[in-house]
């Protein structure tokens, strides 16, 4: 397993990953879901960072959610119908930041022998970033396929790190059952296959069939859109 400096470095790439995937879209982009039940990819963003968090303040230090109100709108328990009201696009950005921000300090302050029984809660710590890059990668690839096959939108590069792999066309890291990442897959997201969809870059694919749409909480409607139920 990794040692928490590098799993933190990893952090951070799969964050910037993230980034990448929804930072050129509009807030409507953002916002937009096919159906009620289904989510959208500002929903995902905000479960990200929610479960992030949630894992930090259950398992290594009871501190204080940095924001109480979303933990119940970002938690997957809640079902798709009643995520629909979301945050505005400030609001989304600081709760991921200021999530990003007590990871970092929460992890250096164990990898550093900040705490009681250091040696016990860096072996916990490990495992919680490990889960905690996968999930982020894990809604990365949802957060993808919306971004792609709904929204026409080219995908980016796949991060580099021989760190990461994949397994079942999702980006890991820390897992044996696992190939390496390859940039010249041929495998296509669109058809169910890898994240890595070379075919896609730089163009925008044909948008599919058109179906119904729902009001977006930033203002304005972003039209006719693809229906296409997504995976929680």
């Amino acid at each position: 397993m990794f040692d928490v400096a590098e799993l933190l470095t990893e952090y951070d790439r799969a964050r910037a990953y993230t980034d990448q995937l929804w930072r050129d879209l509009s807030a409507e982009e953002v916002c937009w879901r096919p159906n009620e039940n289904s989510s959208a990819i500002g929903w995902h963003l905000g479960h990200q960072a929610h479960v992030a968090h949630f894992m930090v303040r259950n398992l290594t230090a009871a501190e204080p959610s940095p924001d109480p109100a979303l933990d119940q709108l970002m938690d997957s328990a809640n079902p798709e119908p009643a995520r629909g009201e979301l945050p505005d696009l400030d609001r989304l950005i600081s709760f991921r930041t200021t999530v990003a921000e007590r990871v970092h300090a929460r992890m250096a302050d164990i990898d550093q022998g900040r705490t009681g029984a250091p040696a016990q809660l860096r072996i916990i710590s490990q495992h919680l970033l490990t889960a905690v890059i996968n999930h982020e990668y894990q809604h990365d690839r949802w957060i993808g396929e919306v971004r792609a096959r709904d929204l026409g939108h080219a995908l980016p590069d796949d991060p580099a790190s021989g760190r990461l792999t994949q397994v079942d066309g999702y980006i890991m890291i820390g897992s044996t059952f696992s190939t390496p990442l390859n940039d010249s897959s041929e495998t296509s997201l669109l058809a169910g296959g890898s994240l890595t969809c070379p075919g896609l870059r730089g163009r925008r694919p044909a948008r599919l069939v058109t179906g119904p749409t729902y009001p977006c909480p930033f203002g304005g409607n972003t039209g006719s859109r693809p229906f296409r139920p997504l995976r929680h």
